[in-house]
C-alpha cells in the first residue's frame, strides 16, 4: 500500500505525542521536512510540506522516516535522529559526537555580525575556540565576504561535521576557513600570532559535571539529563570542575592576539554572567552584555578600554 505525506504525518504526530514536551506536530513536520534533505537533497519549509500532502513517498523515504521514529522514541534527541539541525537561515548536518546547535547561539552569532557589519567589504581574520559543527564560523563567513576564520577543534567527529557543512553551505568559500585540530587543553593554536585577529569568538564548555544520584538538585540546575546521556561531554563540561576556565583565560591572553580595535564575543551562562563579567572587567576590558528571550544575560562582547 502506498504511503502519503499526509499518512506519515498523522502517524508521527499520533505516536509522538506527548512524548517529549513540545507540539508532536511540529517534530512531525521538522522530522519529514529532514526526510526530504535526506533522501532528495531538498530544503522544504513547513507550507511546502503542507503543499504535499497528497504525495506517495519512496519505499526509501518510508525507510528513513521508519529509523527516524524508531530512533526518537528510543529518547534519541530529534536532531541525532534525523541528522540534521536548523540554524539562522541553513540546516546543519549533525550527529553523535557533536554539539546540537541551540537557539541562543543565534544571539551570539547576530551581536558579532551586527558589529562588524560596518566592515563588510574588508579583509578580516577572526578566530573560533571549538567550531563544533560549525556553526558560527559558517554563518559568520557567509554574512562577511572577506573574513578569513581560523578555528579549532579537539573532536575529529565534530570537525568532521564542521568539514561537511561548510562544503555543504559555503561552497568554494569553505576555503576561506582554517580548521585546526588541537589537543583538549590547547586554546591558542600555534598559528596565531600577535596583534592579528579582528575578533575572537566561542561558546566554549560551561557546565560543571554532577553526579545527579548524589546531587540531584545541582545536576538538574546545571543540565538535563538527556543532554548528559546524548550529547558530547567535552564540548558540555568545563575543565577541572572550572565553569569560568575559558572566560578567565580569554581574559588574560585574548589582548596578545588581537588588533588594537579587536574584541571578544563569548556565549555564557545566566548563572555566572556576573562572575565572567568581572574575569574581563578585572583585566581593564569594557564588556557589555546581552540578554535571551528570557531576559537572562547570554552573551558578552569584550574590548580593550
Amino acid at each position: 500500500m502506498s504511503t502519503t505525506i499526509g499518512d506519515w504525518l498523522a502517524r508521527l504526530d499520533r505516536e509522538l505525542s506527548g512524548k517529549f514536551g513540545r507540539s508532536s506536530t511540529h517534530e512531525a513536520e521538522i522530522m519529514l521536512e529532514h526526510g526530504f534533505l535526506a533522501i532528495d537533497g531538498r530544503t522544504i519549509n513547513r507550507f511546502e510540506l503542507h503543499s504535499q500532502l497528497k504525495t506517495v513517498v519512496s519505499l526509501e523515504f518510508d525507510a528513513w522516516v521508519e529509523s527516524a521514529l524508531t530512533q526518537r522514541l528510543q529518547g534519541i534527541p530529534l536532531q541525532y535522529a534525523t541528522g540534521f539541525a536548523s540554524f539562522m537561515e541553513h540546516v546543519y548536518q549533525v550527529g553523535l559526537g557533536v554539539l546540537i546547535p541551540r537557539p541562543e547561539t543565534e544571539i551570539l552569532v547576530s551581536q558579532v555580525q551586527e558589529k562588524l557589519r560596518g566592515r563588510r567589504n574588508h579583509d578580516l581574520l577572526g578566530f573560533e575556540c571549538g567550531i563544533g559543527s560549525g556553526i558560527i564560523s559558517i554563518e559568520l563567513l557567509g554574512f562577511l565576504p572577506r573574513l578569513k576564520m581560523i578555528s579549532t577543534e579537539i573532536s575529529a567527529i565534530a570537525a568532521g561535521f564542521a568539514q561537511k557543512n561548510a562544503r555543504s553551505i559555503l561552497k568554494s568559500d569553505h576555503a576561506r576557513l582554517d580548521l585546526q585540530s588541537v589537543a583538549p587543553d590547547m586554546i591558542w593554536p600555534s598559528s596565531l600570532t600577535e596583534a592579528s585577529l579582528d575578533f575572537i569568538v566561542s561558546n566554549p564548555p560551561y557546565l560543571v559535571e554532577v553526579d545527579p544520584l548524589t546531587d540531584p538538585q545541582t545536576a538538574s540546575r546545571e543540565y538535563d539529563h538527556s543532554v548528559q546521556k546524548h550529547e558530547p561531554r567535552e564540548a558540555l563540561f568545563s575543565p577541572a570542575h572550572d565553569p569560568v576556565f575559558f572566560y578567565r583565560e580569554f581574559a588574560k591572553q585574548a589582548a596578545r592576539f588581537l588588533k588594537p580595535a579587536g574584541f571578544v564575543a563569548v556565549e555564557i551562562p545566566h548563572e555566572r554572567a556576573e562572575e565572567i563579567q568581572e574575569c574581563f572587567q578585572s583585566r581593564h576590558w569594557a564588556v557589555s552584555s546581552f540578554s535571551d528571550l528570557n531576559s537572562r544575560p547570554r552573551v558578552l562582547i569584550a574590548q580593550l578600554s
